[in-house]
């Protein structure tokens, strides 16, 4: 099945829904930095100032008390706690089993969320066939190259229950930063962090590989994943980070949360960190951008 999305008539959306306040929308000062040899891009937007956190309840505009009742916004789906406050969010249904919706505090232009359709399927769970073939879907399906991440339960950056993957545009190779699986440019040794990969070219073309192709290469990584984090039984939630490309996956084991305060999804432990303001920056400059990755999920290297 081929999805047809607008690309054009998304942007439009995602600029008429910032223009009226709708998304929180502020471009991002942007930094590249490569330290101990891993290159990062800092974003630092107010897009991110307001964004609901880990276990943080919406808020809703102020209600008189008779209305007090009933003072949960409006979401996507009676299991959810992702805010659908505006009919224009929802750009299209995908596969019958999930939502693509504008992110309310994107970082990007455009920032998508890809929801379940089943509005109680949570965060902590692992990627689903179904999840795969969904965000399978959506990067074959717009005109410029995306990713989609996956933030597996809180400690590895996630802030909503609802199930949910982002999608993203691909760093841009003009601008001076790209994710070490697309350059040869970072060895190895540089990653501060243990991760398994998988190219497609290895055993797929990026047009034979199918839906269920890419869950089995999950599964494999998920094992990996499980591994390095000494979950041998099947049962325990696995906190890890998944980015998905349309050349390859990568499945990133993680410990903590944050460290010393400072903290990384998915696109974070990649290199592209998101930042509300500029101390932030100047904090991890302090800590090491790459030895707070190596906190974060599992050291590379033994002295970490």
């Amino acid at each position: 099945m081929v999805l047809t999305v607008d690309y054009d008539s998304i942007l439009l959306k995602f600029d008429s829904l910032a223009a009226q306040g709708v998304i929180n929308y502020s471009p991002p000062n942007i930094l590249h930095l490569v330290d101990g040899g891993y290159p990062f891009e800092f974003r630092i937007s107010h897009s991110l100032l307001g964004k609901p956190q880990a276990e943080e309840e919406l808020k809703s505009p102020e209600k008189t008390l008779p209305d007090a009742v009933d003072s949960r916004p409006v979401c996507f789906g009676p299991g959810s706690d992702i805010a659908n406050s505006h009919p224009d969010l929802l750009i299209t249904t995908v596969r019958d089993t999930h939502l693509l919706v504008i992110n309310k505090f994107p970082l990007f232009r455009p920032h998508l969320l890809l929801l379940t359709a089943d509005s109680y399927r949570r965060q902590h769970e692992p990627l689903s066939l179904q999840d795969i073939d969904a965000a399978w879907t959506v990067l074959n399906s717009l005109k410029s190259p995306h990713y989609a991440m996956f933030n597996c339960t809180v400690v590895a950056g996630a802030s909503r229950d609802h199930k949910h993957l982002h999608i993203i545009p691909m760093p841009d190779p003009k601008s001076g930063f790209c994710f070490f699986p697309d350059t040869d440019q970072v060895k190895p040794e540089n990653v501060p962090f243990r991760y398994s990969l998988k190219y497609f070219s290895e055993q797929h073309s990026e047009k034979t590989i199918t839906a269920s192709d890419l869950f089995e290469v999950y599964e494999g990584l998920l094992k990996q994943t499980r591994e390095l984090l000494g979950l041998l039984d099947e049962n325990p939630i696995c906190s890890h980070n998944v980015m998905l490309t349309k050349e390859w996956i990568i499945s990133i084991p993680r410990r903590n949360i944050q460290y010393h305060g400072a903290t990384a999804n998915t696109a974070g432990m990649m290199g592209s960190v998101w930042l509300m303001k500029e101390t932030q920056l100047d904090h991890l400059k302090e800590l090491g951008p790459s030895i707070m990755l190596s906190q974060l999920g599992l050291a590379a290297r033994a002295e970490e």
